[in-house]
């Protein structure tokens, strides 16, 4: 169900660094370094189980490994990170400003890495303190070595000026349009093409609505859905998308046209950007004339709503992440807020809206919003976000048809208790019932572009490919203390390999420059959606209606069937060859059986695996396998496929 983000996250449960190894690589000519060595090594495998700690949302077990990792050496970037993530835990979890931020002054003057300013930058903004958060974000610009880190700096210095000039202008006081021009520009620079990232696209497009730009905004929002030339729009909102580049294209600023305003107010309405629509409606030159229409009425009062919404389900899962949420007090709340904005509709068919499920089916019908509250994982929470593309998918695996309304979810107001936790490193990316499957757009918008900078950047390039040779060098110690570990180094050069071949065949089908990186974006998002969302969540709904079944058992299926139907198989393994292998979650559980699977499965074939060394540990070599093998492989421990073939043999 979660889409891992980032790379420390994603090695968060590793066995990690083996000292003995390093003693013994280093015992002839570094004697005098062994010191360093192990405390180095003792220093990462510390922040790989803070990592395991926050992943499992124990925050106080994460503070203690952190406070005792500060007196290890290390790189200057690990030593940086314990001071950020202890400056995390005293902001976002303890609300204590002053300690976050004395933490992260003395961490910048002793470090000056561009991610402690941007860790400043972030918690300024949080504080409210616009000014402080731009100014360190403008130091992290200084200090930045990569176009990645550079694009960063250059977001987290516009958010608090848009932020800011939202604010200004909500109240009705005057913005700075100097100040908000250089953020645009900044912005401008970050999104490029048609292809921006999702937060840089849309703090573009609303420093533009704010300053009358109609042709900036319309190229802001084209980029946020990531839309080449000719390709159509999202079907859930193509009416409205339609409307957008048509209105926005002569749009200079509200009041100078009375029906562009309204045209544009609904426009921004229907393709889910109700933030935006609101930000319209309230600027003082919107004539009375459209501000007292009761549809404009009703989009204000909604929206006010699912801000505050939005803020007391934050303050619940704060208290839930350290032990004092009130349930009760969260749910009786939420649910008052809800039913109380849709009794004041101006529409006749509010007032039979009554129960928690009538309200969440007339919102859904109303503006798009998909509502749910509920468990995730052990947490009560509430996922909340909008359909942009609603449409009916069939998924057949081994002559098993499920025919399933497939809906993709954007613009999210909770992505549940996990994905506010885990603070960007990870989250839920979808999820699946009998009638539906469901993908958070936020989880996979932005992958393919780190991918193509991972392969194209040189710094960035450079940076990945030398982690994955370091991890890869300690791989067969970790397989041999543990024939089923996670492996990070094994892990990377899977995904290396398959955005490599990737690119490579592109290249040879003639596309180059600007065409291929969008081509091979376009790849990427198609091959993770049709593996980790049709084949995964698509088994899930195959599954559930097949009749019941273990949660470890269904997560397991799922997994055989996304690399069994993958078409890059070698782009499916981020979750499953995973630092939760063996723990005691369902994805835990199902990783474990599939790895010693495979274990097993190689074994009995090695001699058909080109290059195997029979003189190593096993699992390491997984990534000598072609795709065809790895298809076959997952196929053959996979339940429905024995269940079709032995049935095909007895009919035979």
């Amino acid at each position: 169900m979660y889409s891992q983000k980032i790379r420390r996250l994603a090695g968060m449960m590793a066995l990690c660094i083996s000292i003995s190894i390093s003693l013994t690589l280093h015992a002839q000519t570094h004697q005098s370094n062994h010191a360093a060595e192990e405390t180095h090594d003792a220093l990462s495998t510390a922040l790989n189980n803070a990592s395991d700690a926050n992943f499992r949302h124990d925050i106080e077990q994460e503070r203690e490994i952190l406070k005792a990792a500060e007196q290890l050496a290390g790189t200057v970037e690990d030593r940086a990170d314990v001071q950020q993530r202890l400056a995390v835990l005293d902001w976002r979890y303890a609300a204590n400003f002053d300690a976050a931020r004395k933490r992260l002054q003395k961490a910048a003057a002793d470090f000056g890495t561009a991610e402690t300013w941007l860790a400043m930058a972030r918690m300024e903004l949080a504080a409210g303190r616009y000014k402080a958060a731009r100014e360190a974000a403008n130091k992290a610009m200084g200090a930045a070595d990569t176009e990645t880190l550079r694009q960063q700096a250059y977001v987290a210095a516009a958010r608090p000026v848009v932020a800011g000039s939202i604010i200004q202008r909500s109240s009705g006081q005057p913005i700075d349009a100097g100040l908000l021009t250089g953020a645009l520009q900044q912005l401008d620079k970050v999104v490029g093409g048609e292809a921006g990232t999702l937060e840089s696209a849309r703090l573009l497009m609303q420093a533009a609505l704010l300053l009358g730009d109609g042709a900036t905004a319309l190229h802001a929002w084209r980029a946020y859905f990531q839309l080449a030339p000719g390709q159509p729009l999202p079907n859930a909102i193509a009416d409205g998308g339609a409307v957008l580049e048509r209105v926005l294209k002569k749009w200079s600023g509200p009041g100078k046209n009375d029906t562009d305003d309204g045209e544009l107010i609904q426009a921004l309405q229907h393709s889910r950007f109700f933030t935006e629509a609101d930000l319209i409606a309230r600027h003082p030159n919107i004539p009375e004339a459209v501000l007292s229409r009761s549809n404009i009425q009703d989009l204000l009062n909604y929206v006010k709503t699912i801000k505050n919404l939005r803020a007391h389900t934050e303050e619940y899962y704060r208290q839930t992440s350290i032990g004092s949420g009130d349930l009760s007090a969260y749910v009786g709340q939420a649910a008052s807020m809800l039913r109380e904005m849709v009794a004041t509709m101006h529409d006749p068919k509010a007032g039979s809206v009554t129960s928690n499920e009538d309200i969440s089916a007339y919102l859904e019908n109303r503006y798009g919003a998909y509502v749910n509250f509920g468990n995730t994982a052990g947490y009560f929470d509430l996922h909340m976000g909008y359909s942009i593309i609603d449409e009916t998918r069939t998924v057949e695996q081994y002559g098993n048809r499920a025919e399933l309304r497939f809906v993709v979810l954007d613009n999210m107001v909770s992505n549940g208790f996990q994905s506010w936790a885990w603070e960007g490193g990870a989250e839920h990316g979808g999820w699946a019932n009998s009638d539906a499957i469901y993908q958070v757009r936020s989880a996979y918008a932005d992958n393919p572009m780190q991918a193509w900078r991972q392969l194209n950047a040189t710094v960035e390039r450079d940076k990945f490919i030398a982690e994955m040779q370091r991890e890869s060098a300690l791989d067969d110690q970790r397989a041999t203390d543990n024939a089923y570990a996670f492996l990070p180094g094994l892990e990377m050069r899977l995904r290396h390999q398959g955005r490599t071949r990737l690119l490579q065949r592109l290249r040879d089908n003639g596309y180059q420059g600007e065409q291929l990186r969008l081509k091979f974006m376009q790849e990427i998002r198609s091959a993770v959606r049709e593996s980790s969302i049709f084949a995964h969540e698509g088994r899930h709904a195959i599954d559930n209606r097949a009749g019941e079944a273990s949660s470890d058992e269904l997560e397991y299926t799922a997994k055989l069937a996304e690399v069994a139907f993958a078409p890059e198989p070698r782009l499916t393994f981020g979750g499953i060859f995973a630092a939760n292998i063996g723990d005691p979650t369902s994805h835990g559980q199902a990783n474990l059986k599939v790895v010693k699977g495979v274990v097993a499965w190689m074994q009995q074939h090695q001699n058909e695996i080109n290059g195997f060394d029979a003189g190593r540990p096993v699992l390491p070599q997984f990534d000598l396998l072609s795709d065809t093998q790895m298809r076959s492989l997952f196929r053959s421990m996979d339940p429905l496929y024995k269940l079709e073939n032995s049935a095909s043999v007895t009919t035979n």
